[in-house]
């Protein structure tokens, strides 16, 4: 797990986050910020402002759809690519922090 409340103090209040459900404990389970979608919306068209990369579920998976769902696979690359930058990382997540210009407002 991050730091305890590092996505807490270094996000607009109501930003959005994909990440997996565990973080619910950190952010609230019915918040509405958080998303649980390995996918990062390219299924639901859902959009966050930061998304956390398990070791154990997204970091697995995410390189698990480049056979199966290569168009999924092509679409999490490059929005990891083009709007986000890694903003904090240790042995079990990595933390990516949206860098374009319009932030996406929360639901």
């Amino acid at each position: 797990m991050p730091r305890k409340g590092w996505v807490l103090r270094r996000k607009i209040p109501g930003d959005p986050v994909f990440g997996s459900a565990e973080l619910g404990f950190e952010l609230g389970f019915f918040s509405g910020q958080l998303t649980d979608d390995f996918r990062l919306g390219y299924r639901s068209g859902k959009r966050a402002n930061f998304v956390v990369l398990d070791q154990n579920r997204y970091q697995e998976w995410i390189p698990n759809l480049k056979q199966p769902e290569p168009a999924t696979f092509a679409f999490i690359t490059n929005l990891l690519e083009r709007d986000f930058r890694l903003a904090y990382q240790n042995p079990a997540y990595k933390i990516y922090r949206r860098t374009s210009a319009a932030p996406i407002p929360a639901p």
